[in-house]
């Protein structure tokens, strides 16, 4: 990982969270999901939809470039109290268990959470969910300086999806 990340992430903070997450996706493999990379069944013609060579070249009469990003659209985008909750619906996770592992995951140090993410996103990608990695990455360098926010961000993505307890 050194020789892809070291360039990278010399001298910035959250050097680790980019350490996390690209360990977190080497042990996910090649993802069906993931631009540029097909399944192992389906090796698929070549054509210019599919060609690797087509997108790094921009026809001359290509639309114009893309505006800023909005910040909100980038919040949007499920963090990883949302995709435990995706677990849960679509997955079967325990609420009950789900919740008490996010309580943790939010309440932990950075370092104790960095060892933990290992388990529940191997369980998460078992059963078919990936998370968002360019969010977990964000939540995970900003985390260090903004816990509370961060932590808060998770829950309320987690209980604002998650179904309701029932009452007896």
């Amino acid at each position: 990982m050194d020789r892809y990340l070291s360039r990278r992430t010399a001298h910035r903070s959250g050097r680790r969270a980019y350490y996390t997450i690209a360990s977190l996706i080497a042990m996910a493999g090649p993802q069906s999901h993931t631009p540029g990379v097909r399944p192992d069944n389906d090796p698929g013609p070549p054509s210019p939809e599919n060609d690797p060579a087509s997108l790094l070249v921009a026809p001359a009469d290509s639309a114009p470039p893309p505006a800023a990003p909005d910040p909100a659209a980038w919040f949007a985008r499920p963090n990883l109290g949302a995709t435990l909750a995706t677990a849960v619906h679509r997955a079967g996770h325990g609420p009950e268990r789900t919740e008490s592992l996010l309580h943790i995951l939010t309440r932990i140090s950075d370092d104790q959470l960095h060892r933990r993410l290992p388990a529940p996103v191997t369980r998460l990608l078992r059963d078919g969910i990936t998370p968002d990695w360019g969010v977990l990455l964000h939540d995970l360098v900003q985390r260090p300086y903004r816990r509370d926010r961060v932590g808060l961000r998770w829950r309320d993505a987690f209980y604002l999806a998650a179904p309701e307890p029932r009452r007896t």
